[in-house]
């Protein structure tokens, strides 16, 4: 029965916590495709690779890892974060069937049975194997138990043996598989010395040149004429560089449901008026589970140190039994009892500190400034936590409280420690350390008690009231909205405040704001929904939400409207450029040197001494690659022609070569490189399989 638990609590939590490649297609074929709520295709959750993929078989997967995570923990809380990261886990496992193993498969990878012997009760087990048959006390594999277990138990127990399966041997295999398929990809990579000898010189070899700029921001954009016609000219003539995905823009306004004082007090009633029957439960844990408590009851002793600070000290004045409260603290109101009084191994003290630091080596005067400073205290004639409020380790927020340290803790330092143990609460002294010099505050003396306690809490909420207000004052603005076309202007006179997403996607998840945008982005990719359209009331992450739909983009080339703003500042640009270069032209007629050019320009010329191709930078023009490979493709003292480049316009005479190290050991060189792209190659490897199978993920319809 240990194997069996051992491996129930792996597969509990296994599939938060272990990578894609180790549960690559585990589960396959669970779920029976059933009738969508959509209808038809609409039950596609995705396309990858040009397959739909079924909604039931993506939720088929998360479902059975959360029923085997709830069958294995009890009484674990599945809350909406687990399961998000199981849908993510889910739909990795799918990603990792349809395109990765598709790549296994096709070059025919697979593990042979001699090779699943040598990682399992062979030489080489594997350490998820390890670690499961581990003997609990040593911790040490217990490879004679694992036999019995591959022998034996699993044929008797099938049960277990499909666990074995499911969470073990077929993830190995995938994992094993998928190392090889790295492996094959990476001997695939190879780099000569010439490409050794071309990098070195891109990075090492650098010439020396002058140059003749005029930048684009002597003309000022005002000046620029330009229309539709034009930015519909340079979009037919970039087509390439507006390629986009469908993005949508939008404003939207948050209507918060934030609890009133009202709804407060009805839960700080809630807890008061169950306070005397939780004096008089006998049975403290079914009590707080009872009455739906949002802490769970926890059976052990705890000392000083781990309680809210505003409690803490009544909790340990008072006898068992005692109920205290209620207690307002982030959000909640909550009841204690102590359940039980016991004695603690280790003795705990709390002090405070204001901690001065040792300048200049001068630790006699840090430690001069200490005593002052206590002397100070003392009298009362300063504040100790204002005084405190000043130091570096975060105990400054808090009054430089330490809270409770235990007898021969480390967290301190042994010098500290042992010096606070030799002190009685009240009394203040200094103490030099690694860390400076101390004024401590004893705060509490010495204690050994611990106590068991049982806690009654619940969040503050927003009653049905207040919800009410918030979708009345949302539903009004909705309303408003559909009847007044500037949006903005309604946002700025009813006093509320705007705010903007931009590129929203199909995949995304969120957006500015909300951290479960889904409803909203179905929203947008309703086929109903276009450009200026108004949402009704939506309700999100507990507040409430309308919705201006500014641009919504379809996949393929950019419209002018879609990428209106960026076309503007690249026909400005397009436009200087003609401008200057028809100066450039003008004194280029008759000026034959770079300094006959700058007086016709009316500019400087300016010296670039040493300028390398790897470098990408060039001084007066910025990371302009155009500028930098025709820099390099000139011959020596020979003016080059007119240049429109990303900042303004050039022309380039190169001067000379700077004299540049001596080439290395390029077998060195040729091998660094291959290293570098042997670790680069794997991730782009699954970025690169991705982007070819177009994956279109349509999950926001249904989480």
């Amino acid at each position: 029965m240990a194997i069996i638990q051992k491996i129930q609590k792996q597969t509990g939590c296994l599939l938060l916590v272990i990578g894609v490649a180790m549960i690559a297609f585990v589960l396959t074929d669970l779920i029976s495709t059933r009738t969508s709520f959509f209808g038809g295709d609409e039950n596609s959750v995705a396309e990858i690779g040009g397959e739909k993929i079924d909604y039931n078989d993506l939720n088929g997967r998360y479902e059975t890892m959360v029923n085997n995570l709830k069958i294995n923990n009890p009484d674990m809380e599945v809350n909406e974060e687990m399961r998000e990261a199981y849908r993510e886990q889910a739909w990795n496992e799918l990603i990792q069937e349809k395109i990765i193993k598709k790549e296994h498969d096709k070059i025919g990878l697979t593990i042979s049975g001699a090779e699943m012997v040598d990682i399992t009760v062979g030489d080489n087990t594997h350490p998820r194997v390890k670690q499961a048959f581990a003997d609990q006390n040593t911790q040490v594999f217990d490879k004679s138990r694992f036999v019995k277990f591959i022998q034996e138990d699993i044929e008797a127990d099938e049960e277990l043996k499909y666990k074995w399966l499911t969470f073990f041997e077929n993830p190995i295999k995938e994992e094993i598989i998928g190392q090889k398929y790295a492996s094959l990809l990476k001997s695939a990579i190879y780099m000569n010395k010439l490409d050794a000898e071309v990098n070195f010189v891109e990075n090492n070899h650098a010439i020396s040149a002058q140059m003749v700029s005029i930048p684009f921001t002597s003309i000022s954009d005002s000046a620029v004429v330009y229309d539709d016609g034009d930015l519909k000219s340079y979009l037919n003539k970039n087509k390439d560089k507006y390629k986009q995905e469908a993005s949508a823009d939008l404003d939207y306004v948050l209507f918060n449901v934030t609890p009133s004082v009202k709804d407060s007090q009805e839960v700080k009633s809630w807890a008061e008026n169950n306070i005397e029957n939780f004096k008089k439960a006998t049975n403290d844990s079914t009590f707080v589970d009872r009455m739906g408590s949002e802490t769970f009851f926890d059976n052990t002793f705890k000392n000083r140190g781990n309680f809210p600070l505003e409690v803490e000290g009544l909790l340990f004045a008072v006898d068992s039994g005692t109920v205290v409260g209620p207690f307002y603290n982030n959000g909640k109101w909550s009841v204690y009892k102590v359940s039980g009084i016991s004695n603690d191994t280790v003795t705990s003290m709390s002090a405070s500190h204001i901690l001065i630091m040792i300048e200049s080596g001068d630790s006699i005067g840090a430690m001069t400034k200490a005593k002052n400073l206590m002397a100070e205290l003392k009298a009362g004639t300063k504040d100790f936590a204002t005084e405190a409020s000043r130091n570096f380790d975060g105990s400054g927020t808090n009054g430089g409280s330490l809270g409770w340290i235990k007898e021969n803790s480390s967290n301190y330092g042994e010098k500290f420690t042992n010096e606070l143990f030799r002190h009685a609460q009240g009394d203040m002294y200094t103490i030099l350390d690694e860390r400076g010099v101390h004024v401590v505050k004893v705060t509490g003396g010495k204690s050994r008690k611990s106590i068991k306690v049982a806690e009654l809490t619940r969040t503050i909420e927003a009653g049905n009231e207040t919800d009410k207000e918030a979708y009345q004052k949302a539903g009004e603005f909705a309303s408003a909205a559909l009847n007044n076309k500037d949006f903005d202007k309604l946002i700025t006179d009813k006093g509320l405040i705007k705010r903007v997403a931009e590129k929203v996607q199909e995949k995304d998840k969120t957006i500015p704001g909300l951290s479960t945008a889904s409803t909203v982005i179905r929203w947008i990719y309703n086929p109903d929904t276009e450009k200026g359209a108004i949402s009704e009331v939506m309700e999100v992450d507990g507040k409430y939400l309308v919705a201006k739909l500014k641009i919504k983009r379809k996949e393929g080339t950019a419209t002018i409207d879609d990428v209106r703003e960026q076309l503007v500042a690249e026909v400005i640009k397009e436009k200087k450029a003609e401008k200057i270069t028809e100066k450039f032209d003008k004194a280029l007629a008759s000026a034959k040197t770079m300094d006959a050019l700058a007086k016709a320009l009316n500019t400087n010329v300016q010296d670039i001494p040493n300028q390398s191709f790897g470098g990408g930078y060039v001084p007066f023009a910025g990371n302009d690659l155009k500028l930098l490979g025709i820099m390099f493709g000139l011959q020596e003292k020979k003016m080059s022609s007119v240049i429109a480049g990303d900042q303004g316009v050039y022309v380039i005479e190169v001067t000379g070569k700077v004299q540049s190290p001596e080439l290395p050991n390029l077998v060195e060189a040729q091998r660094a490189m291959m290293d570098e792209l042997k670790v680069r190659a794997e991730g782009q490897m699954l970025e690169a399989l991705k982007t070819n199978a177009k994956i279109k993920d349509y999950r926001y319809k249904y989480y």
